[in-house]
């Protein structure tokens, strides 16, 4: 499309149709999760707001489809921008087969029961069905919140509409987990973590706002300022308030989050090892930001006593392992996340590098975790424990080739943008790497829907016309 078409779209008065603004507000419904309206104790997975209103979009896109007012059009998943997460799909599923026929991923050492399950919640949550509900979870994902955007995002006034509500309810969300932490720690009335369950969400004096979990709104946080600096590097007249970083950085220092720390390190790893390899001056800049990374890790751990508590238990869990002890009560809270990664250190000194390279097949991180928690947890849970962080199942699941191939599917992408778009590269540059490191850290949907978002700009605008996409 033209600059001046472009210029022409951006200047029309068509309203917006109804399916567009349904679209933009499932997006933006998707990371608060407060608003669960059944939990998944009760029907396997949560229903949410979010998820409420996707179902709607959908369906109201069917209804389209079949009178005719709508075409049916399938991307090729050859595409340059989804070409490696088809490739990552392909990957996941051979290793899964393997998984099957040869490395026996799947076989439960423990009984697997749901006491007081539903028929769905097991057929969703069991031992022989998981892999094949993370698959679906897989694919959705990935099309509705990276396919759909770049083609339901087309016209100057759709951007606007996105960004002007996104950045309107990230402010609103700021604002209320900041005044939440401050009467919880007056001990007035407190915003539990979901709209379900409400007596049993108290989550202490920690910053969660409407994000459900503190450690869903450190990734959250992050989204919405990483959203600030896309916005005014498309419209260079949308300046980012002074204010806002640092009131962010306040939130974030009360989250108290441990995905949160963890998802620092991984971006401070990775940012060394991406520009170490590139040139000396660029190995020089990624230094300053890992110094910065790891100051801010510090002081995060330094300041609550909660990450400090966290950092004492482990101290020793590497002695625990090899010993074959048991976990003190923080560490087994949170063995589901490092456990699968002991099950390949064991496989790398037997030489068994296929596991290790190409990953144990979907949903094997579940049953890894039931077959090793009867060793180091005393009176363990027979339910299988999935891991909250999500670099734990990228990289069980798929190998250490597949994690490169998954953070390419962001990386490859972001990359054209910032090539495309010079206004705040760095900023948006920091702000990418910490995003995705934050959801490495624990799973987010935040990191899919910026990467849509960026998708979307960079394969519908040319770079010229950026300072007219929201004027």
């Amino acid at each position: 499309m033209s600059t001046a078409a472009l210029q022409r779209v951006a200047t029309g008065t068509s309203a917006l149709s109804l399916q567009f603004r349904l679209f933009v507000w499932s997006l933006i419904a998707d990371p608060l999760l407060f608003f669960v309206i059944l939990d998944q104790n009760d029907t396997g997975v949560n229903l949410t707001l979010a998820r409420v209103l996707q179902s709607a979009f959908l369906v109201l896109q069917l209804v389209r489809l079949s009178t005719g007012r709508a075409e049916l059009g399938v991307p090729s998943p050859l595409q340059p921008m989804f070409r490696n997460y088809s490739l990552y799909v392909l990957l996941l599923l051979a290793s899964s087969l393997l998984g099957v026929f040869v490395y026996g991923s799947y076989n439960l050492a423990n009984t697997y029961t749901l006491e007081h399950s539903s028929f769905l919640v097991e057929a969703i949550r069991g031992p022989n069905t998981r892999p094949f509900f993370e698959l679906v979870i897989l694919v959705y994902y990935f099309v509705y919140f990276v396919v759909l955007p770049k083609y339901m995002i087309k016209s100057h006034a759709e951007l606007r509409y996105l960004f002007k509500w996104v950045i309107r309810v990230f402010y609103v969300m700021l604002a209320v987990g900041l005044l939440d932490v401050f009467s919880n720690s007056l001990g007035g009335p407190y915003i539990p973590k979901h709209s379900v369950h409400m007596e049993a969400g108290y989550v202490g004096v920690r910053f969660h706002g409407l994000a459900g979990e503190p450690r869903d709104a450190f990734a959250y946080l992050l989204f919405g300022l990483a959203m600030v600096y896309l916005r005014s590097t498309l419209v260079q007249t949308k300046r980012v308030p002074r204010m806002l970083g640092p009131l962010v950085l306040v939130a974030l220092v009360m989250t108290q989050s441990a995905s949160g720390v963890i998802g620092l390190g991984i971006t401070a790893v990775g940012v060394l090892i991406y520009f170490s390899l590139r040139s000396v001056r660029k190995l020089v800049v990624s230094l300053v930001v890992v110094g910065s990374l790891v100051w801010l890790t510090t002081y995060l751990v330094w300041l609550s006593p909660r990450l400090v508590a966290y950092s004492d238990a482990f101290a020793d869990v590497w002695v625990v392992l090899n010993a074959g002890g048991q976990f003190s009560f923080l560490v087994a809270t949170e063995s589901s996340n490092f456990l699968p990664f002991w099950n390949m250190w064991l496989n790398a000194k037997e030489l068994n590098v296929l596991p290790v390279l190409l990953g144990s097949g979907l949903g094997s991180t579940n049953i890894i975790n039931n077959n090793l928690s009867a060793l180091f947890i005393e009176d363990s849970s027979s339910e299988l424990m999935n891991a909250n962080a999500q670099i734990t199942r990228i990289i069980y699941e798929s190998g250490i080739i597949g994690f490169f191939v998954y953070v390419n599917v962001f990386v490859a992408p972001f990359k054209v943008l910032l090539g495309r778009f010079t206004a705040h590269r760095v900023a948006n540059f920091v702000l990418f790497a910490v995003l995705l490191g934050a959801s490495l850290g624990h799973r987010s949907s935040t990191v899919f829907v910026y990467l849509g978002i960026v998708v979307a700009v960079v394969s519908n605008w040319p770079a010229e016309s950026r300072r007219t996409a929201t004027a």
